[in-house]
């Protein structure tokens, strides 16, 4: 929580505690996989949750570890908001509620198995979202059904809840996204795509939302999921989508090894060529001067906003993913050999290190701490 540090867990039966400049601080070996992992709100523990049921929590002034078991192996695992109680889920199809010390106090079930579950804003009730009905259902601490939300026909995949408790985001197996209010009440469902949708991003402002699909569309929608306008899109695949600090570009990048940065109209301002193999991530700087495309081809491109090629820069084996630190003056590249660096704008190398685990994402948070 803050930004100096970042956990890490993986298939090699180890935690790892990171600085964000890429320093071991601590390696926890565990009895299994790591499959899930979180901070307390306060920064003061971590949880871990592992393959084989296993849950621990870990004090990191002490490293005293307290230990308890779900059956059936750890999906995710979830701090209340005030840090004083723990939420498990198990892909067994429950989840399970802990206090701060590991005593059990609840478990919670639902018809089709419980595939998603998080806390409420306010931490005195729980979402949970079933993995074969579609159904998402408000339940009270003590596991009392308040309210079903019904509207996907597939299993729930996903739950986020925003942070002022307003708005409910699910995915589901059924090609949709839907924000709901609190009274369960769909604002809208995002829809369209003939194929997945394989990237998203959301407008700075919070009113638009953009998502790109497999068969290479793009398309504008505001929350109650109405298509407000339609994008310039790609070839093929669209695999990463960046939009301006002002909210007005969007930068998109696709397996058609082109990026192409357009406004909200669909207007094509750039189209940036010149890459060997697909696009696979792309970044906009926070002060609107420079892009960054990363591919398969090992490299990445610095460009400015005019398409103009900065620097080409060499890397060690496919990029993953890409983003500006919030500095802007840097950047972080992840890659398929594990790697992540922190290089300046003109390419040169700030900080380096290697994962012992495969990632699928790198994030870079607010205060400049990295997520894998």
């Amino acid at each position: 929580p803050d930004g100096k540090t970042f956990v890490s867990g993986s298939k090699d039966n180890t935690a790892i505690l990171w600085s964000v400049s890429g320093d071991k601080l601590k390696s926890l070996e565990q009895a299994d996989h790591v499959n899930a992992v979180a901070f307390s709100p306060d920064g003061k523990s971590i949880l871990l949750g592992l393959e084989n049921g296993t849950v621990r929590l870990v004090e990191l002034s002490s490293w005293k570890t307290s230990v308890f078991k779900h059956s059936g192996s750890i999906s995710s695992v979830d701090f209340s908001p005030n840090g004083r109680s723990i939420l498990t889920v198990s892909q067994n199809g429950t989840a399970k509620r802990w206090d701060s010390t590991g005593a059990f106090l609840h478990n919670y079930e639902q018809e089709g198995g419980i595939q998603a579950a998080v806390f409420s804003a306010g931490g005195d009730s729980i979402f949970t979202g079933s993995f074969e009905n579609g159904q998402i259902k408000i339940q009270s601490l003590e596991g009392k059904v308040l309210l079903t939300y019904e509207g996907h026909s597939f299993g729930v995949d996903a739950l986020a809840i925003s942070r002022d408790g307003q708005y409910i985001l699910s995915g589901s197996a059924d090609r949709s996204a839907k924000l709901w209010n609190p009274a369960g009440r769909t604002l809208g469902t995002l829809r369209g795509h003939s194929n997945n949708v394989t990237a998203m991003t959301c407008s700075p402002d919070g009113q638009y939302i953009l998502t790109g699909s497999s068969e290479g569309s793009l398309k504008c929608s505001d929350l109650s999921g109405y298509q407000l306008r339609p994008l310039t899109g790609h070839k093929s695949r669209v695999n990463a989508l960046a939009i301006s600090t002002n909210g007005k570009l969007l930068l998109s990048g696709s397996a058609d090894r082109t990026a192409v940065l357009q406004d909200l109209t669909g207007q094509v301002l750039r189209r940036l060529e010149g890459h060997k193999n697909e696009i696979t991530a792309v970044a906009y700087s926070s002060d609107g001067k420079y892009l960054l495309t990363g591919s398969l081809d090992k490299t990445v491109r610095i460009w400015d906003t005019s398409g103009q090629l900065i620097k080409l820069v060499t890397e060690t084996a496919a990029v993953k993913s890409l983003a500006f630190l919030p500095d802007g003056e840097s950047f972080m590249t992840a890659c398929e050999d594990q790697s992540i660096k922190i290089r300046d704008l003109s390419g040169n190398i700030q900080h380096a290190f290697t994962l012992p685990f495969q990632f699928n994402v790198a994030i870079v948070g607010p205060a400049g701490s990295i997520l894998t």
